[in-house]
């Protein structure tokens, strides 16, 4: 009596069409299995996996089976020749390797004959079955990706600091939309923060300090689960916190990154500020092992990572003399291959360190030169703050004219001048769907509106202007490193002089914390470029 293994399958996509399920694939082929005379010996069962590869664990684990030396099934019986294998090579492939092992594989609904015409049939079959699976997939993603145009979420899991809520029915389908959860959404914003600002104790944590800082307080998210690095990472790059989700950005199979014309954005709430993003994508691509390796990150010393030899552009590094007594800032290409790859001098590091603090201190921390920033911000915000609102009188009148045609099918029913037939309700539904587009698109730009606005006070810069001397005379060397590379992306060091080179910093957001003596900088364009730049000696 031949032993037999029946491997059950279905796809997510296909239980959405409806197709046969796992209960009656498998009241099926027990049925075949008595009716044959077959022993049932095993079960195998793949739910919500796809039969174009071989990625399937109880698929993977049949075949382990069958192949090893006890053989503990002769047969395998599937429902049809599409539950075991899509793919006409992978199915040819795994076919033969059961066949060496001496086992086959029948189907329940599309038997087959083990003679050349057989053979032929089944490999007919199977290719019929690829095409009618790429087929399938290509009618699936076009109405996703127009799910997607509508402005409608496709059923993935949300990022975390969202929900799904039902935007509207067509029919028995829901159409959802995200909205942000409030609970998950507090804490996205404090690894912003921790990651960019700090927690108020000392300066901006790493990737790392945040998982743990997160992790010791109790924070959990999904399935209570602890924070990872590769979650805090994921979260700090995820541009939907800023309302720009985008869909059909990745090859679902490949997982390669496909042409921006292929991408759909769908508008969403945002979470994060612009501002507070841009500046933590500042620093993650910094801190980057790529362009800086560890060792310059973490290293207290000031101004590792941002020191560049005014002759040749490499980083400047420690050196030590006399035993460690004096410590200098030198040329790294000097220091690793003499003077033939780079003539560049050496800096005293008290010197460079002290004319760097007061720099930034007495030229760019007075509340003269911080009002001028502000102002200077203020302007590009107020450009800004017009267009949005331009963007939104426009969004707002075709929102009126969608309600005044919606409105005018409604009065043509009641007054009876249209039937209420099927067309009908579909233009109504397709007008009603437009109508919550144009609503979630008017939402996303008073949001963004909502961000542009900002005060200056003479309260709030003095108080700013104070906190960052003090933080700046700190006795935490990593600390005070933190601070400076905040506000300095580049120090061009010289003979005689040096040149800071940065960004203007969003002061907006530091200066509209609620607890003032915690404000802390975030970059926000060019401050010192060109003849705005503050050069100034070393030794002076």
């Amino acid at each position: 009596m031949k032993r037999a293994a029946i491997y059950l399958r279905v796809s997510t996509t296909r239980q959405a069409d409806g197709e046969l399920s796992l209960p009656d694939q498998k009241r099926q082929c027990l049925a075949f299995v008595a009716q044959q005379g077959f022993e049932p010996a095993a079960e195998f069962v793949d739910a919500g996996a796809s039969a174009t590869d071989d990625k399937r664990p109880s698929f993977q684990r049949m075949i382990d089976e069958a192949t090893s030396a006890k053989r503990p099934f002769d047969v395998i019986v599937v429902h049809s020749f599409s539950r075991f294998f899509r793919d006409s090579y992978g199915s040819e492939f795994y076919r033969r390797k059961l066949e060496k092992a001496g086992v086959g594989i029948v189907s329940i609904t599309q038997p087959v004959t083990d003679d050349p015409s057989g053979q032929l049939i089944r490999q007919v079959v199977s290719v019929f079955d690829e095409y009618q699976s790429r087929e399938n997939a290509k009618h699936v993603s076009r109405a996703m990706i127009e799910n997607a145009k509508q402005g409608f979420w496709n059923g993935a899991r949300p990022p975390y600091g969202y929900r799904t809520k039902i935007a509207e029915m067509r029919g028995d389908k829901a159409k959802k939309v995200l909205e942000i959860n409030p609970d998950e959404a507090e804490t996205v914003r404090l690894i912003f923060k921790l990651y960019t600002y700090g927690s108020g104790e000392a300066g901006p944590l790493g990737v790392k300090a945040v998982c743990n800082y997160l992790n010791e307080r109790g924070r959990t998210y999904g399935n209570d689960r602890k924070f990872s690095v590769q979650m805090i990472s994921k979260t700090l790059n995820r541009r939907t916190y800023i309302g720009e989700h985008v869909f059909n950005r990745t090859c679902s199979r490949t997982r390669m990154v496909k042409s921006q014309s292929e991408w759909i954005k769908v508008p969403v709430p945002s979470i994060i500020e612009p501002a507070l993003f841009d500046t933590a994508q500042a620093r993650l691509a910094r801190n980057n092992p790529k362009f800086t390796p560890p060792r310059v990150v973490n290293s207290p010393t000031l101004l590792t990572g941002i020191a560049k030899c005014g002759k040749c552009g490499s980083l400047m590094r420690l050196r030590t003399g006399k035993s460690g007594r004096y410590r200098y800032y030198a040329c790294s290409a000097k220091a690793d291959a003499g003077k033939t790859a780079c003539t560049g001098t050496s800096v005293p590091m008290p010197k460079l360190d002290n004319a760097v603090i007061s720099e930034l201190e007495h030229r760019i921390f007075q509340p003269e030169r911080l009002t001028e920033m502000l102002q200077g911000l203020t302007q590009r915000n107020a450009g800004l703050t017009a267009t949005i609102e331009v963007d939104l009188k426009l969004l707002r009148s075709e929102k009126r004219e969608l309600d005044k045609r919606l409105d005018n099918l409604y009065d043509a029913i009641e007054t009876g001048t249209m039937k209420a037939d099927q067309r009908f309700v579909d233009r109504i539904d397709g007008l009603k769907s437009a109508l919550e587009a144009q609503k979630r698109k008017i939402r996303t730009k008073e949001q963004a509106l909502q961000s542009t606005g900002f005060s200056i006070t003479p309260k709030s810069v003095d108080v700013f202007a104070s906190a960052m001397r003090e933080r700046l005379h700190g006795k935490n060397p990593q600390f005070r490193k933190a601070y400076v590379h905040h506000f300095i992306q580049e120090i061009v060091v010289e003979k005689d002089r040096a040149t800071l080179k940065g960004s203007k910093l969003a002061i907006m957001a530091a200066a509209s914390l609620k607890d003032q003596s915690k404000m802390v900088p975030t970059f926000e364009q060019e401050w010192c470029t060109g003849k705005d730049s503050n050069p100034r000696p070393p030794d002076s």
